[in-house]
Order: structure tokens, then sequence, then C-alpha cells
């Protein structure tokens, strides 16, 4: 039976920026952390389409427009992809639906504040079809777009394709096995354990299952547990950092009934790939659909911006959920192979690990950066019994940021959790 978590320090906190950003839905967004910046593309307002560029700082909260130097840009549209191409200081958009559906690849370069085309629009051979109400994620480790599925000008698909932005090709990457034919579904990137994770969408009706790809060999998996949220399309799915996935809102009737307007919020968790509805408190978003949410890791919130209700669109409607207690309250209860504990965290020099095991394993413990990268050896042992088992680990040769713990006993996944280096 999914559980209900009563997380009463964890509230929703309304914010009411400056400036005059429309009213959108149907946007895509991306955190620009050189700036602490969440940048807006394109969506519906209640004017028609747009290719506009937003830019909402989280110190000032200040919206302040990025009028482009470029002299070709965009087409004007809704649903799109965004993703932070982090090589490059660039934002890379793909898809979307305007007077037409699009495949094309743009660039913004924040740097000269210019757009470049990186993959021509039109349905050719060797490239996926124009479509819209797909996700894509971005793989720095690669140079790799990777996207799946879509609304086409054939219908809805389910292929799997790859653009690497270094040659500018894409590679049909579609497998034996694969999820469903969908659009208007969501997924997020997972770089610790190198997948991509999609939810829910439409085929011919809302669907509820998740899926993730293993995005170094492009084979899928479903890990749908029995309980789950109520089926939807156009919802809002973030990686929170360690191990869990938090859904929001969405539509769970038709695509334009809007009285289908969901806001209700779930946690999935990657360790034991389960589902736990959680508690808002009083104050919180109203039901939307086709809003932007994006995680900001410096300060573990949860950004929501924007989308549609029955009524029209939310005018500059931004929300902050703190996701950090939610992490470690869900993580103390879904643990199945350790007691794990943390501390001090946030830590400066030296951290205290601590755990459980129910059983002689061999553990290897392994610290990550957000990338999923090791940056210390790996702390190895021979097999530990069964009982408690505490481990010191010196920290000092990191910088300031957010890591990854990862402890993982013989080859089962690992348990991930994060740590704040001051």
């Amino acid at each position: 039976m999914v559980s209900v978590t009563p997380l009463f320090s964890q509230i929703w906190q309304q914010h009411a920026p400056t400036g005059n950003i429309p009213g959108k839905a149907n946007a895509s967004a991306i955190y620009h952390q050189n700036q602490n910046d969440i940048i807006i593309f394109g969506g519906k307002t209640s004017a028609g389409f747009t290719n506009d560029i937003w830019a909402l700082n989280l110190d000032s909260m200040h919206w302040r427009e990025i009028i482009p130097q470029s002299t070709v840009n965009p087409s004007v549209r809704h649903t799109q992809n965004a993703m932070y191409d982090s090589l490059r200081n660039r934002m890379i958009i793909w898809g979307g639906q305007g007077s037409g559906l699009f495949n094309d690849i743009w660039a913004f370069d924040f740097n000269d504040t210019s757009w470049y085309n990186l993959s021509a629009n039109g349905n050719v051979s060797g490239i996926p079809l124009q479509r819209y109400g797909t996700s894509s994620v971005y793989d720095p480790q690669t140079d790799n777009v990777i996207s799946f599925a879509g609304f086409t000008t054939s219908g809805r698909f389910d292929d799997t394709w790859k653009f690497n932005i270094g040659s500018n090709t894409w590679t049909d990457e579609t497998n034996a096995t694969f999820p469903l034919k969908r659009c208007l579904y969501s997924g997020c990137f997972v770089p610790s354990q190198r997948k991509m994770i999609i939810y829910g969408g439409q085929n011919n009706g809302n669907l509820d299952d998740i899926w993730q790809l293993n995005i170094d060999n492009f084979t899928w998996t479903d890990i749908t547990p029995v309980n789950k949220p109520p089926a939807r399309h156009f919802p809002s799915l973030v990686y929170d950092g360690g191990n869990n996935l938090l859904l929001f809102g969405g539509n769970g009737l038709n695509q334009n009934n809007f009285s289908g307007a969901l806001n209700d919020l779930w946690n999935f968790s990657l360790s034991t790939q389960t589902w736990d509805t959680l508690s808002q408190g009083s104050i919180k978003p109203s039901a939307r659909i086709g809003h932007t949410a994006i995680y900001v890791q410096s300060n573990q919130k949860m950004i929501v911006f924007g989308g549609n209700e029955a009524s029209g669109l939310f005018n500059n409607e931004v929300w902050e959920y703190s996701v950090g207690n939610v992490t470690s309250v869900l993580e103390t209860k879904n643990k199945e192979f350790f007691d794990v504990n943390i501390s001090p965290n946030p830590v400066k020099n030296q951290v205290n690990l601590s755990f459980e095991l129910y059983k002689e394993q061999k553990i290897v413990i392994r610290i990550l950066n957000l990338l999923g990268e090791q940056v210390l050896p790996p702390f190895n042992d021979n097999k530990l019994p069964k009982g408690l088992h505490t481990k010191k680990i010196d920290l000092r040769a990191l910088l300031q940021g957010v890591y990854i713990i990862s402890i993982q006993k013989g080859l089962d996944k690992p348990y991930l959790e994060k740590i704040i280096k001051q």
C-alpha cells in the first residue's frame, strides 16, 4: 500500500518576482548555475506561441528578458525540450510545435547571447521525424542529447535517438525493448546512475508507467511498481541529485479538459523503486498543467513556474518547494539493506558514516560529483560481518559543493545520499 509521509517542515513558498514576463504554459526551462538563474524559453501565452527568453534570478527574484543578438533565431513554439550544455555554457533546444512540428536543434550561447542552428528543420532520412511532446536529456560525458518518442508527423512514436553536439550527427538507438508509444510525458536525467527516467504521458489515454534508460547501452527497463500515482500527461518530474524523483501536477483527463488538472506531489525512490505521496500542507500551488519545474542543487529546492488551469494561464506564479529533507526522510524509511547515518551534513573536513549490514557483505564506498564522476579514490573493504559499522571519510581534498556518497554491497544497486561540503 502506498504510504503517506507527513513532512510538515516541507512547506511550499510562493514568490512574487518583479518583472513583466507573460503568463506561460508548455514552455521549457533550465537552471543556469553560473548566474543562479532559471531560464524560460518559448511556450504558449495569451498572445500565442513565443520564442522569447526570460531569466529569473533567484537571488533578486527579478525577471529580465534576454534579447538575442543573432539575426536568425528559432521559430515560435511550445512543448519543446531545453537542456543546459555545461561544456559550452549554452542552452540547447530541440523539437516542439508552432506553425507545424519541428525537429531542429538550436544552441543559445550565454557568452555572446546569440542563437546557433545545429540541425536544420525538416523530415529527411537519418534524423528523427518532426515532433513535439517528447523529453530529452543532455549527457556531458558523451556530449549527447538523448530523446525518446513524441507526437510526430506520422502520429505517436516509440523511438530512441541521440544527437552528438560535437559532430552535429543523429543516431537511431532504438533497441529491442522500449516503452509504449507516447507524447506529453516527463523525463529527467540521473547522471550518477547513467539513466534517463520517463513517466506517464499519453497514448490512447493517460499513462502511469515509469521506465529507465541506460544511456551507455540504450537498454530500457520498466520499473513501474504496483502502487503508483494516477495516470496523467503534462506533469513535471525532477531529480533531486540524490536518490529520489519528485512528480508534481499534470492532467488526469483529456488533453483539452483543464478540469483534470492536478496538484498532488509524489516521490519515487530509485533505490526501492516505490512511489510515496507527500503531504504538502495547507499552502501549496493550485492544480496546473504544462508548468515547468527545475531542481536547484545549491539549496535543494524545486522551483515551479506557470502552467494552465481551467480559467487560463497562471500569470508570473513562482513556487518553491524544499526537497532536501524529503530526501533524508524517505531514504531512511525506504532503505532495505542499510541503516545509514551521515554526520555532520553539511560537513567541513571529515564525514562520519555508519551503516548496518543484515548479513556479511563486501562493501565499496565512493564519493561522486553530481555528474556521477568519482572524485576520490574508492574506499574498498573486504567482507564485513553482520552488524553496525562506522567509517570516517576525509573530504578535505574536495571543493565546496554538493557531492554524492555511494555505498554498494556486492553487485546490488548502490545506496546514494547527498553530502554538502562547506
